[in-house]
């Protein structure tokens, strides 16, 4: 997928398996992660520590995007890291794109503990929210 070139990538977090790589558009109202690789609870956390430092430096409302679809395997206490989404002050929406109907399924049943506002199916989906997203002006 070619990321829309308005996008900036502002951090790359790492571990052994896996990879998250963070981008924001100019005006910093949607953070976008690529997620792949064994999604471990210390990467979880470092993603989790960069995304609260943002919420805290925004004033404006903001939407958390992330891609799972190079994700090999996510750590299953995950779930309730992701709970501290609900504590960030500025983030109105956590999208999520699983192309998995398996993987769906599964966060489906997670559905009270982790606080996704929508679940993305198709490739299409998005590129259609990163697109938007990318045209927004100051």
């Amino acid at each position: 997928m070619q990321l829309p070139q308005a996008y900036i990538k502002v951090e790359e977090l790492k571990t052994r398996r896996g990879k998250i790589i963070l981008y924001t558009n100019p005006t910093r109202s949607l953070v976008y992660a690529e997620a792949s690789g064994y999604i471990s609870l210390g990467l979880l956390k470092q993603d989790l520590g960069f995304v609260s430092d943002f919420d805290q430096s925004q004033t404006q409302a903001w939407t958390y995007l992330v891609n799972t679809a190079q994700v090999g395997f996510a750590h299953p206490l995950n779930p309730f890291f992701l709970n501290q989404l609900k504590n960030m002050i500025h983030l109105k929406h956590y999208i999520v794109y699983i192309p998995s109907p398996v993987l769906r399924f599964i966060n489906r049943s997670f559905g009270k503990l982790i606080p996704i506002d929508q679940l993305l199916k198709s490739e299409q989906e998005l590129y259609s929210i990163l697109h938007e997203h990318a045209l927004l002006k100051d």
